[in-house]
């Protein structure tokens, strides 16, 4: 696999070429030498090396937006403008970033999370529930899919300060996203969008921490919400 350095060579030579963007070579160039993006680097050497210009160039040529809702996009291992274990990760610290805030450290902080069944979403719902846990939060993570509507009352019902739904609704089946609710149950809206949104964007920066799932699974940071079904009549 080629170094670090040969990949910034090459990077140069795609982007003179017109075959790369200039944003997009500029968030590649990041993650190619800062921190917070080493776990990432293989596969993004790997793309390099193989010549995925067209891929990469979609997946850094900006950064995916995080709206009111949340953020909803395509999904690739690599990439600031797609969703991925690193954009899902900054998500979660963002919102976590932003209640704590708001509550205080010491405060007892609470999420609850769920997901679909679109690819990922099981592994987007654990990272985020490791993020939370690993930021000193409560959270509540169903094992399986539930619904959106299921959601929203979860986090009515187990007085949390805010929920998490990865789905990407109606999008095409590539599509996946991470939606955000707050203690109504609805999603977020002014001015705590904007608060989570300016959170997620310094999130960006940093290296995001994570407890292990049997880690917060063994010491209550990580709780399975108790089910049941309403037997027949």
């Amino acid at each position: 696999m080629i170094t670090p350095d040969e990949a910034i060579a090459r990077l140069g030579a795609a982007e003179s070429a017109g075959r790369l963007s200039r944003p997009a070579s500029a968030n590649i160039r990041r993650w190619l030498t800062e921190a917070p993006f080493v776990k990432y680097r293989p596969r993004l050497l790997e793309d390099i090396e193989q010549g995925r210009w067209p891929e990469l160039d979609e997946a850094f040529f900006e950064v995916l937006e995080f709206g009111t809702g949340g953020r909803r996009g395509k999904m690739y291992p690599v990439g600031t403008n797609v969703l991925n274990q690193r954009t899902i990760a900054e998500s979660a610290r963002g919102l976590a970033d932003y209640i704590t805030a708001k509550k205080g450290v010491g405060s007892v902080r609470t999420c609850v999370i769920a997901r679909d069944t679109r690819h990922h979403s099981a592994e987007f719902a654990e990272l985020c529930a490791r993020v939370l846990a690993a930021a000193g939060f409560r959270v509540y993570l169903f094992r399986d899919y539930r619904s959106t509507p299921l959601l929203s009352f979860a986090v009515r019902h187990l007085h949390c300060d805010a929920g998490i739904m990865i789905t990407a609704s109606h999008n095409p089946p590539a599509d996946n996203g991470f939606k955000c609710y707050a203690p109504t149950g609805g999603q977020v809206i002014p001015p705590d969008d904007h608060g989570i949104i300016e959170c997620v964007k310094a999130a960006s920066d940093r290296e995001i921490p994570e407890k292990p799932l049997e880690e917060g699974l063994a010491d209550g940071s990580i709780v399975w919400p108790a089910t049941r079904s309403t037997p027949r009549t």
